[in-house]
């Protein structure tokens, strides 16, 4: 997918749609503090962005481990050429206090948004992969039917189908 004389896919595959979770699945093996947490985007205008950690229950399920973050109005990054949107780092800044992930967990971290047409990319390479802390499992994808329920994230979302053949472009960082 090209914009204008920019590839937007440098990173995998482009996707967008309105109404969407993405996010990545990360097995923690040592204790670890979160402090902020990223995800590759591209769109027009304005949007809200909310940003959820779900951790995975002995029963499968993915259960809020905290409040999720909800940025208002974020302003889409643009070419200034072409005036078209291009994939750029969205971020909930710096978490005060940082959320700390205890190891022997799955956690399911991931940005949401309304109905808002979002293009966002998967990359292709086979998972798990392990990381400083743990290991990406792969990426996750929830479709909401429109309009969004309220709150746009649920509380619980059963066990998720972990897609072992891509991840979101993300990027957790740790203290």
């Amino acid at each position: 997918n090209l914009i204008g004389d920019i590839d937007v896919c440098i990173s995998g595959q482009c996707f967008s749609g309105g109404s969407r979770y993405r996010g990545d699945v990360y097995r923690i093996d040592f204790r670890a503090r979160l402090n902020e947490i990223k995800m590759q985007l591209a769109f027009a205008g304005t949007t809200d962005l909310t940003v959820a950690i779900h951790r995975q229950e002995a029963d499968g399920t993915y259960e809020r481990f905290v409040p999720d973050v909800v940025l208002l109005d974020v302003p889409g990054v643009v070419d200034p050429i072409t005036g078209l949107p291009v994939l750029h780092f969205y971020t909930t800044g710096v978490l005060d206090p940082p959320v700390t992930l205890a190891p022997g967990f799955n956690y399911a971290i991931g940005f949401a948004w309304g109905s808002r047409t979002v293009t966002y990319t998967l990359d292709a390479q086979p998972y798990p992969v392990p990381f400083e802390v743990g290991q990406v499992e792969g990426g996750v994808a929830v479709n909401f039917p429109t309009p969004p329920p309220d709150p746009l994230v649920p509380e619980t979302f059963p066990e998720f189908l972990i897609f072992r053949t891509g991840a979101y472009t993300m990027q957790l960082c740790f203290e």
